[in-house]
């Protein structure tokens, strides 16, 4: 069985990373077809501005992604564990639902709000300020802000977690002993949770630095290119799709992923050096924020606001016939037109089925083995089994767009 299942997970991961090294270093047309080259990534060192540029925008759009993401995400858990501020079950509900709705979706529905022309948003704006656009989301600014707001339920339930399990008597002792609120936080709090900041981080920054809706939808059409928009570029955006450009591209993404990930598992590999031991149960103790308890309750209401937003402008924009500022003029425009006329499709019927096949055949699957190989690696003692362990680590190394190609 175990045999089995290291030759299962091996066919499902070294293909694919064969493919893109042996097309990086192949020549593709011609009469040179099939030879050996490196005129794939010639190509790329002779625009060395340009791969300059797509490095800097990929971090600047990664890094301010993770930290918009981080600072948000763990100021509203630790409202909603640490505080007595209300609407807390709204806040996990949204953060939980948020998993059913897709990214692209969500971007989209950002699109119709903060569109520089004609969004929903930008010309209430307008009309009450006499500023236009109030937000431009085209932009690099655009971009990081939509991000971070897509991980932001992620990182409010990761980093809700070790806010609940910590044992408020250190803190206690540490106030007992002079301490101010700040000085608490600094010294006992953060570095209890640091552990869980530093991988919630790196674990964004990697999703982000792989994402592909946003600087397809958004920064494309600001003229933002990043490493994902450029390798669907090299294929999608010719006459003739330049794999081996895209491959060599992919490569050094991969690379970069690869480098980022080191951290993680060192962050993830100590994380018993900060685990609390205690000879009792406890009750977590809330702090008490006075008046200031509306204010934090306030902020949770930013995770259902950044749910409810977006699908709003969405189902507004499908019930009309053309794109129009809402008004009672509008309002009688509305129908259910667009839906009969999709459902009277059978491409779109089609497309549904298909798409909840794929989903239930690829979750099954997933599930499935990887439970089957963890097990293996920790409950047996197979002296092999670290080579299962890392193999079912390799795809955290594959963005899904180098997957893609």
């Amino acid at each position: 069985m175990f045999v089995f299942v290291l030759l299962a997970l091996a066919y499902l991961v070294i293909p694919p990373l064969f493919f893109i090294l042996y097309t990086s270093f192949v020549e593709e047309r011609g009469a040179a077809a099939g030879t050996f080259t490196l005129a794939h990534f010639a190509n790329i060192v002779g625009s060395l501005s340009e791969v300059r540029t797509l490095l800097w925008n990929s971090l600047i759009f990664s890094v301010g992604s993770a930290g918009c993401a981080l600072g948000v995400g763990t100021l509203l858990a630790w409202l909603a564990e640490r505080t007595n501020a209300p609407f807390r079950t709204m806040a996990y509900v949204s953060a939980y639902l948020s998993f059913g709705i897709p990214g692209i979706v969500k971007v989209i529905g950002w699109i119709l709000l903060f569109g520089p022309k004609a969004g929903i948003l930008n010309v209430a704006a307008a009309s009450l300020t006499g500023v236009f656009p109030i937000f431009n989301l085209f932009s690099m600014p655009g971009m990081i802000l939509i991000e971070g707001l897509l991980w932001t339920p992620v990182v409010f339930l990761l980093m809700a977690t070790p806010f609940r399990s910590m044992d408020p008597s250190l803190e206690d002792s540490a106030a007992v002993f002079g301490g101010s609120g700040w000085q608490v936080f600094k010294r006992v709090t953060l570095p209890l949770a640091l552990p869980s900041v530093l991988a919630v981080l790196i674990l964004t920054f990697v999703r982000s630095l792989e994402a592909f809706e946003i600087p397809a939808l958004i920064g494309i059409p600001a003229g933002i290119d990043v490493l994902t928009t450029q390798i669907y570029l090299q294929i999608r955006g010719g006459f003739l799709p330049k794999y081996g450009e895209a491959s060599a591209y992919s490569i050094l993404l991969m690379g970069l992923v690869g480098l980022s990930l080191i951290p993680y598992y060192r962050v993830t590999r100590h994380t018993h050096k900060f685990t609390t031991v205690t000879g009792r149960g406890f009750r977590p103790r809330r702090i008490d924020l006075a008046s200031w308890r509306w204010l934090g309750g306030f902020l949770l209401l930013l995770l259902p606001l950044v749910q409810v937003l977006p699908l709003g402008a969405l189902m507004w924009a499908s019930l009309l016939p053309f794109a129009k500022q809402p008004s009672a003029e509008a309002l009688a425009l509305l129908s259910l037109r667009n839906y009969s006329t999709a459902f009277a499709d059978s491409t779109i019927i089609g497309s549904i089925l298909n798409s909840l096949m794929v989903s239930l055949a690829a979750a099954t699957g997933t599930v499935l083995a990887t439970f089957v190989a963890s097990w293996f690696v920790v409950r047996t003692t197979i002296r092999s089994r670290w080579t299962l362990d890392q193999l079912a680590m390799v795809p955290l190394v594959f963005p899904g767009i180098v997957m893609g190609v």
